[in-house]
């Protein structure tokens, strides 16, 4: 039998994308260690992948498809479909392809049309729960959140196996959905694939191209408000008010938060010491990486993020949000993601050079350690999906 792995990742959804992306070629490498036939689903064309010559077969969703999902969450129609034994058109498609497992790359609302076809979920975090109605942020509003929960509550406790990025992870999905630990599974995410092997890259085009000095901190994220970029303009304040030196480049795209930070840039008269590049490609996120001083990374998401991860790779300097200890362990410099004041302390201490290079060399060291437990992780989750039948 075969197993399908079914992307549906956006890229406008930044690191969601990367986390989901990373993990199909992880998995794609590991089936074919493991000699489990697959096939790549996805119901739109993916450039990245086009890019790496990987391929994928696009399968269309019907109308009787979001009609079948309408139904499946309408308790008497759903169990009238049950009753009858009346499937969807996806599965039905899957059934004839010999597909007898599909692996989701998030808490899809897609597993909904599989009743006979067993399926994985991979959850990417739980902050809707950590912080409803702990931190204000505009994208855990009350439609979000319990659109999300409703997801979970429904999704998780059906999943053949639930892949989590971390222990850490795994153990708050017990905690809040009541899932045997036997049944999830945790791998740890790698550096993104579409930044590796981007060996040639011309420094001063870059630095011409933006106009950019050669001398700064990079944060690339897109603008949401819990990214918290505001806390980097607080520091930067504070640095500049001492007369010290400090640049910023940001990247990402807009979610909704830019132009609350634009007008705090200005009301910090703060305007020369921040690049704001908007979305690059990945070579040019490649060259920011290798050309920054060190990445800082004060989102208030976690357990584990993708640019700390890159920044090890790429033997950069890593300042982190200290909620998010547990996953940079001694690769990083900490702050409390609310303290502007603790943010401006690491980035002088990681001026001192024989700090850095602690620093890269842990980082060096951490990586080394997520890329074994990747491995097992995959070890096991190869192991649980060949008892499928």
């Amino acid at each position: 039998m075969i197993k399908g792995l079914f992307f549906d990742g956006k890229r406008q959804n930044g690191g969601s994308y990367q986390m989901s992306i990373n993990n199909l070629l992880s998995f794609v490498h590991h089936f074919k260690n493991n000699s489990i036939k697959y096939k790549i689903l996805t119901n739109n064309k993916i450039k990245d992948l086009d890019k790496l010559k990987i391929k994928y077969q696009i399968i269309n969703l019907e109308i009787w498809d979001y009609l079948f999902i309408f139904f499946k969450n309408i308790t008497i129609l759903s169990l009238i479909l049950e009753i009858l034994k009346i499937s969807s058109s996806l599965e039905k498609k899957l059934i004839n392809q010999k597909i007898d497992l599909v692996v989701f790359f998030k808490v899809s609302w897609k597993s909904f049309l599989l009743e006979k076809i067993k399926f994985t979920s991979t959850v990417l975090d739980t902050c809707h729960k950590d912080f409803y109605k702990k931190k204000k942020f505009k994208e855990i509003n009350f439609f979000i959140y319990n659109i999300r929960e409703y997801l979970f509550k429904k999704v998780l406790p059906k999943s053949y196996r639930i892949i989590s990025e971390s222990s850490d992870l795994k153990e708050k999905i017990i905690k809040f959905y009541k899932i045997e630990s036997k049944l999830i599974i945790s791998i740890p995410n790698l550096p993104s694939s579409l930044l590796l092997n981007k060996n040639k890259f011309n420094k001063l085009n870059i630095l011409k191209k933006y106009n950019l000095e050669g001398n700064f901190y990079f944060y690339p994220a897109h603008f949401w408000e819990h990214k918290n970029h505001q806390i980097i303009l607080k520091s930067i304040r504070e640095m500049k008010s001492k007369k010290e030196k400090i640049n910023f480049v940001f990247c990402g795209k807009d979610q909704g938060n830019l132009r609350h930070l634009k007008l705090k840039i200005s009301n910090f008269d703060i305007q020369n010491n921040i690049k704001i590049l908007g979305y690059v490609s990945d070579n040019e996120l490649f060259a920011l990486y290798k050309l920054s001083k060190a990445i800082v990374m004060p989102s208030y998401f976690g357990p584990t993020n993708i640019p700390p991860v890159e920044a090890w790779h790429l033997k950069v300097p890593v300042i982190y949000s200290s909620l998010n200890r547990n996953h940079g362990g001694n690769a990083a410099l900490y702050f409390n993601p609310d303290s502007y004041i603790q943010l401006v302390k690491c980035l002088i201490k990681v001026e001192n050079q024989k700090l850095r290079k602690k620093l890269i060399l842990n980082g060096k060291k951490r990586l080394i350690k997520i890329k074994t437990l990747n491995t097992i992780g995959h070890k096991k989750f190869s192991s649980e999906i060949k008892r499928v039948n």
